[in-house]
């Protein structure tokens, strides 16, 4: 219902949620506004369902709609630690088709053929049931993944499919569109935007710059007449006047990325044994291989090969069918 007045939630700040009411057709500007008026600061990223809010798309003002959030919806907030330098990935709201389209064939994941029963035709063409579907999808959240990819290897697809999509087509309770939003939000933050807490005020915070060490959260800035500084890496509060030398013992100043790559397992991959869990080559942006073949497409649009590690030129991949199986990474570039 068009100027329907609805209620938002925004958590992230001072470890607690801000209650917002607005029109659902509001300008995502207002939205802004009134979390910036809140809390003191127009240094902010919202997030919901792990999509990143921008006000303004393609020079076209966007509004609450155009992201699907809708009454009793969850969002995060986080704060900048700095300038923003505009190196994030830009998140365009996407168009939500209307018609749902059912069909006869197997549940890709079940195998369901019983022809009394229709199964969701997804919009990458695949068939599954509306409570496989609901099952997959929170299963990815539950191991930590925030896009929702297809499983079909016959043939192999990996579409990813939009909250808004899996929303309606498994026709998620409110309850379950509380959870599913609250997750994918969570994930994103820490795995993409790699988010951290404010150890003094609990206030998500977000470093633009991923060189630096220490870091001085706004939020505790605004409240003290002295800011408060800590370590990015052991979140301890910094003691010395060093910038990369926190000064605490137990501090070993290690991406918690590299840690991630470092216990990722071993799979097999078309034959190959290699890392199940890589970072993109262009921007660092950590990747675990489910299902399908090699060849990879961040969301930074960077393809790469995950066995040898070999990017892209002009859309083309540098490896053949077989490779030679890159290392466990130790460093990468981007945040």
């Amino acid at each position: 219902m068009e100027g329907q007045t609805i209620q938002v939630f925004v958590k992230g700040y001072l470890g607690k949620t801000l209650k917002l009411f607005l029109k659902k057709d509001s300008p995502v500007s207002e939205l802004f506004r009134n979390v910036s008026n809140t809390i003191g600061t127009n240094d902010i990223k919202i997030i919901y369902a792990a999509k990143q809010l921008r006000s303004i798309v393609n020079g076209n003002a966007t509004i609450l709609k155009d992201y699907g959030i809708d009454d009793k919806a969850i969002l995060f907030g986080c704060i900048m630690m700095t300038e923003d330098d505009g190196s994030s990935v830009e998140e365009k709201p996407t168009s939500l088709n209307g018609v749902i389209e059912f069909t006869n064939s197997p549940d890709m994941l079940t195998l369901d053929d019983d022809q009394s029963m229709s199964r969701i035709k997804m919009p990458c063409g695949h068939a599954i049931g509306q409570e496989s579907l609901k099952e997959y999808c929170r299963r990815m959240l539950d191991d930590g993944k925030f896009e929702f990819v297809c499983p079909s290897s016959d043939p192999c697809c990996g579409e990813i499919w939009d909250y808004r999509t899996v929303r309606k087509l498994a026709v998620l309770t409110k309850e379950e569109q509380n959870y599913f939003e609250e997750k994918l939000s969570e994930i994103f933050l820490k795995v993409t935007l790699r988010t951290k807490d404010c150890p003094n005020c609990s206030s998500l915070s977000l470093r633009p710059n991923g060189n630096n060490f220490r870091v001085i959260c706004m939020i505790c800035q605004l409240g003290q007449r002295h800011p408060y500084e800590f370590c990015w890496y052991c979140l301890g509060a910094w003691s010395t006047s060093d910038n990369t030398d926190c000064g605490n013992s137990t501090c070993d100043a290690i991406d918690l990325r590299l840690r991630y790559l470092k216990s990722a397992g071993i799979k097999d991959i078309n034959g190959v044994k290699c890392p199940s869990m890589r970072a993109c080559p262009a921007c660092g942006y950590l990747i675990e291989h489910t299902e399908g073949c090699k060849q990879m497409s961040c969301r930074c649009g960077q393809k790469f090969c995950f066995v040898c590690l070999k990017i892209a030129i002009n859309g083309n991949f540098q490896c053949g069918a077989t490779c030679n199986v890159a290392p466990v990474q130790h460093k990468f570039d981007g945040n």
